[in-house]
């Protein structure tokens, strides 16, 4: 008998650990870190959800395909989309590939619409408005430095 075949767990299996989204989301729907309480109405600020409401639609920890938009130090949006790759939800760092968009406002906005359409078209409107937001906060902040 070979040593390794020994070593080896029969009980366990592949993919026996994994959840689904819908138990994922039942146990983190109301107890989580993320989740802020204001006036009555549940917000969450996790990474991966766009909206900000604490619904499962949104939710960046409980959808297997989930989407953020961010800015970098560098002031470049960052288009963040949950890592399908075997093995990505047991490494944090891992888990979302990043694109950087540098070119120009307009730019960023078609090319986030096409990359979160073709990934969750539910969530590609929210992107967009999330990108042009972003995009307005920054130019108020250089102008508000120049004239200073």
């Amino acid at each position: 008998v070979d040593r390794r075949e020994c070593r080896k767990k029969p009980w366990i299996e592949e993919g026996r650990g994994e959840m689904s989204e819908a138990l994922v989301w039942q146990v983190l729907r109301k107890n989580n870190c993320f989740v802020r309480k204001q006036g009555g109405t549940y917000f969450n600020t996790e990474k991966g959800n766009l909206l900000g409401s604490n619904s499962f639609k949104a939710s960046g920890l409980a959808n297997d395909k989930a989407v953020d938009v961010s800015v970098n130090k560098d002031g470049a949006v960052v288009l963040s989309i949950k890592s399908k790759k075997a093995g990505a939800e047991k490494k944090p760092a891992a888990l979302y590939r990043t694109v950087s968009m540098k070119k120009g406002a307009r730019r960023a906005v078609k090319m986030t619409g096409k990359m979160v359409g073709a990934y969750r078209p539910d969530l590609k409107e929210a992107a967009m408005v999330r990108v042009s937001k972003l995009i307005q906060g920054q130019n108020k902040q250089k102008k508000v430095a120049s004239t200073q």
